[in-house]
């Protein structure tokens, strides 16, 4: 499975753990640090339309428009991730 990982991919980063977990369960992994791209939108529809991949992984995404992800799921499925905060548990009752 070919997954472009849309992520930020600096020192302590959680999506550094994230894709090398992909990676250890057979997926071929491609970063895209959105972050570090002025046209974004524009630089991941590219990227999609070249790689053809199976899945879109955008964690958290900032600056990223719906569109861009609209534009992505005409090509494969996307996933939009929200890390919830590790004391989470501690703050929302039992359902």
């Amino acid at each position: 499975m070919k997954i472009i990982f849309a992520g930020v991919f600096e020192e302590r980063s959680t999506n550094i753990a994230q894709v090398r977990g992909f990676e250890e369960n057979g997926c071929e992994v491609i970063n895209f640090p959105y972050r570090d791209f002025r046209n974004k939108d524009e630089e991941l529809i590219s990227l999609c339309k070249r790689t053809n991949p199976h899945l879109v992984f955008i964690s958290k995404g900032n600056g990223l428009s719906a569109n861009s992800v609209r534009a992505c799921n005409r090509i494969c499925k996307t996933v939009l991730w929200y890390m919830a905060v590790s004391y989470t548990h501690l703050t929302l009752p039992t359902i």
